[in-house]
């Protein structure tokens, strides 16, 4: 699950993006999404200071896809700074890749 947060206010606007992972059969985190993903957004914001869908995913174009049951990748174009980012979870390795904005 990813999901973008967009925050305003005065002095207060801010973007974040949150990446979690879930075991569905409850035996980590007592069944609670865990975040392995955060970063405050790291890219051109298409609506700025609008909440948007056109937001969702953030600056960075993120992408996710399960290359195995047990290996999920992340992938995204641009730079992003994380004040978290987890490379193993539950028995699930997590590997991350900046990609080329040409891609």
């Amino acid at each position: 699950m990813a999901r973008t947060d967009q925050y305003g206010g005065f002095g207060s606007a801010y973007i974040d993006t949150v990446v979690s992972l879930k075991k569905l059969d409850g035996t980590v985190n007592r069944g609670k999404p865990f975040d392995i993903l955060v970063y405050p957004d790291g890219g051109p914001i298409r609506k700025v200071y609008i909440l948007s869908q056109e937001n969702a995913g953030g600056g960075v174009n993120l992408e996710m896809r399960w290359l195995t049951a047990n290996h999920l990748e992340i992938d995204y174009t641009g730079n992003i700074d994380p004040g978290l980012q987890v490379v193993r979870f539950g028995g699930v390795d997590i590997t991350y890749h900046r990609r080329d904005s040409g891609k």
